[in-house]
């Protein structure tokens, strides 16, 4: 009786059958469904097919993310809003208030500002602009001395490295070999750290993708820590740039081994 062995084929790709038992499932000897997978490639198609299958889900719980993401930041952007209308008004309609001193037996008006009421002020002020730098993605002091720190440290460990040097010519130009020329389309990295903050592993991801574009891979694994990526996706969800940061991680974790 002839088999459908597209059907069977499919089945293979489609579930965690082994051979055995695909051969058990459908009633043809082992040795058949072994010449048919060599032949057919069968268990390379299973591995691009799972990778597929896998890229599908990571995409779609980026997207569940970002939606949520967009959510939390409408809804900060709002509340900012709010919290600077409300001391303005309330500025407007009391104008004499940092300068009002409590008493036991009532109130004054001083001739400077009243510490206490000036602090209060100050706090709500820093509390408001917090809010208006995570609704807008905005590093702050603490960020912005980190990156700078980072990028310092990264500068010195390239000049050790010798990735600084041009070539004598002046050109500084990277030639890639042919199966790596579709690298050569993608955007530039703009500096701003904020794949620093958001990678869980404390790598920097803005390094990596330099070294992956420059075909740098070994350098990447082995002075950039590349392995220790878990290819979760923040940074790229984060660039301003929309670098494909993970992807470009991904390729010099695979290729700098």
């Amino acid at each position: 009786m002839p088999r459908d062995w597209k059907k069977i084929e499919t089945d293979y790709m489609g579930g965690n059958l082994s051979y055995a038992k695909i051969a058990e499932k459908w009633g043809v000897s082992v040795r058949q469904v072994e010449e048919h997978g060599r032949k057919n490639h069968w268990t390379e198609k299973r591995r691009e097919f799972r990778g597929k299958v896998a890229a599908r889900a990571e995409q779609k719980a980026i997207d569940k993310k970002a939606s949520r993401e967009a959510e939390k930041l409408a809804r900060l952007d709002e509340a900012a809003g709010l919290m600077l209308e409300g001391i303005a008004r309330a500025l407007r309609e009391d104008p004499e208030q940092l300068r009002r001193h409590k008493r036991k037996d009532g109130e004054i008006i001083l001739d400077m500002l009243n510490g206490g009421n000036a602090a209060a002020l100050a706090k709500a002020l820093e509390t408001l602009a917090g809010v208006i730098r995570d609704a807008n993605g905005l590093p702050g002091r603490l960020d912005k001395e980190r990156i700078t720190d980072m990028r310092a440290r990264r500068k010195l460990e390239r000049q050790k490295a010798g990735l600084d040097r041009k070539d004598e010519d002046g050109g500084g130009v990277v030639l890639l070999p042919p199966e790596k020329e579709n690298l050569q389309g993608l955007g530039n990295c703009i500096r701003c750290g904020s794949c620093l903050r958001a990678c869980p592993m404390h790598l920097a991801p803005m390094e990596l993708y330099a070294l992956a574009r420059k075909g740098r891979y070994r350098q990447a694994v082995e002075r950039e820590g590349a392995l220790n990526c878990i290819e979760c996706g923040s940074c790229a969800y984060e660039c301003p740039a929309k670098l494909p940061l993970a992807q470009m991680i991904r390729v010099a974790k695979r290729a700098g081994r």
